[in-house]
């Protein structure tokens, strides 16, 4: 406690006084040393700076579950079937003459959506993606035109209008808080569902004879078009990439760098003179912006604006409750924070072809359900090492390049020596613009749930 107390003093000063440079090193912390006969203690992902995740997030897991998945889809399934004009449009295309034979061709539908719940998911964000200045996650039309017209060839032009607005027309007799959520002119995820079910409609139920039933449309639409013509990205589970992140050395790197990491977080995110208790989209790219990681500013060596936002969208969390992702959506914690810049070095510093479609389908006949009790254990770390033999570079070592190349670049932008310095300024620079710094919002609890789940991991390690 001594010690924390005479850094935050260093810092303040460094910050109130630019002429002057405090002497701090940082330093590797001390670490006991083995007793004869004692045996090294195995690295565990519990214990690591991953180790909040699993308090965190709705599934209470590392890797996302197939529970999870399927509450996702439950929920936005409900919403759909809460939608007259939906109902009617399926049961015309079975030829449904009753009550009974709608729900049981909506049934039938869904247990044919349940296993393209992850692509249906990292789909929507995908395109979402290619929207400059959205700051909700919804699709415009000029994108869902782009999807399904030039991308897919899944439908003409006016039939893709005619989908847009029966999906986006709001049934006053469905979920009210949806309906006020809901913006009238773009799709939300739940009605991304809605008319991707309507495409397949539209495109294989015909009327006459050779016309497929509901569900064996959307089969063929995920099997005959969807999946094979899908960017690997939208393919791949994203579990995949939790794999490679949550090693040793990527814990490693990022708990060297924890200090420096969340006061850039803390700084970042308070775009505005407004608190806010997460980083949201604009102050992830301010900061890509501001360290040379996005293209506009450092010509050729960055990544695209798209990928930016890529890297943004597909480290949060699954959130199973589709209400509470539109109204609080959009945001990173911490822990996600620390996947987005994961999966940006990974875009910086690309893999050879040959060698990512390698180390991928080496993980293509995993069962994450099951690697989520097996990642608790010391058995993991060593999973984990015959994994990395197939990556000429590791994940850990690009992380490294990633935080050396954005913190000379934060130095340059704020005119310091070091990262002690940056540290001190940017505590400095967030308190001017009336925000709170890391260890001011711990002590104000507006970090609720990474206070909760650092108390947590404690508790556990000491158990």
């Amino acid at each position: 406690q001594k010690a924390e107390k005479f850094r935050h003093h260093i810092n303040a000063v460094c910050a109130s006084r630019p002429f002057f440079r405090g002497a701090v090193i940082r330093k590797e912390p001390p670490r006991r040393g083995l007793v004869e006969g004692e045996e090294a203690r195995a690295w565990l992902l519990d214990k690591s700076i991953f180790g909040n995740r699993r308090f965190m997030c709705d599934s209470r897991t590392y890797f996302d579950s197939k529970e999870a998945y399927l509450k996702k889809v439950t929920g936005g399934w409900e919403l759909c079937k809460g939608k007259r004009g939906f109902r009617y449009v399926v049961a015309k295309a079975e030829g449904a003459r009753s009550e009974e034979d709608c729900q049981e061709a909506l049934a039938r539908t869904f247990k044919v959506l349940i296993p393209f719940a992850p692509v249906i998911i990292q789909l929507f964000d995908y395109y979402c993606c290619m929207q400059d200045n959205e700051k909700r996650n919804v699709l415009r039309f000029n994108i869902w035109v782009q999807f399904v017209v030039e991308d897919f060839k899944l439908l003409k032009t006016e039939d893709a209008g005619i989908v847009f607005r029966a999906a986006n027309f709001e049934d006053e007799a469905g979920d009210v808080e949806m309906n006020e959520l809901n913006d009238d002119n773009a799709l939300i995820r739940v009605e991304f569902l809605e008319v991707l079910v309507r495409s397949a409609i539209y495109r294989y139920c015909k009327k006459g004879t050779d016309g497929l039933m509901v569900d064996d449309a959307v089969r063929a639409l995920f099997e005959e078009i969807i999946l094979p013509r899908s960017p690997s990205m939208v393919v791949r589970h994203r579990s995949m990439f939790k794999r490679r992140l949550y090693v040793q050395a990527c814990a490693n790197v990022f708990q060297y760098r924890r200090a420096l990491l969340q006061t850039i977080y803390s700084h970042f995110k308070h775009t505005t003179n407004v608190r806010t208790a997460l980083m949201d989209r604009e102050g992830w790219e301010r900061l890509c912006e501001v360290s040379g990681v996005m293209k506009s500013l450092h010509g050729g060596r960055g990544i695209s604006p798209k990928q930016v936002r890529q890297a943004f969208a597909f480290s949060q969390m699954l959130r199973t409750n589709d209400a509470r992702e539109i109204s609080h959506g959009n945001r990173l914690y911490f822990i996600e924070f620390l996947e987005a810049l994961a999966r940006t070095a990974d875009m910086l510093y690309p893999m050879d072809p040959t060698e990512e479609q390698d180390v991928y389908d080496r993980m293509k006949g995993d069962d994450f359900d099951r690697l989520n009790e097996t990642c608790r254990t010391e058995e993991w770390a060593n999973i984990q090492a015959l994994q990395l033999h197939a990556e000429t570079t590791t994940l850990g070592e690009k992380i490294d390049n990633l935080l050396n190349y954005m913190a000379e670049n934060l130095e340059d932008y704020f005119h310091v020596e070091n990262e002690a310095c940056l540290e001190a300024k940017l505590n400095c620079l967030t308190v001017q613009k009336k925000g709170l710094t890391w260890e001011d919002e711990i002590k104000m609890g507006k970090l609720a749930a990474d206070y909760v789940a650092d108390k947590q991991t404690r508790l556990s390690g000491r158990r």
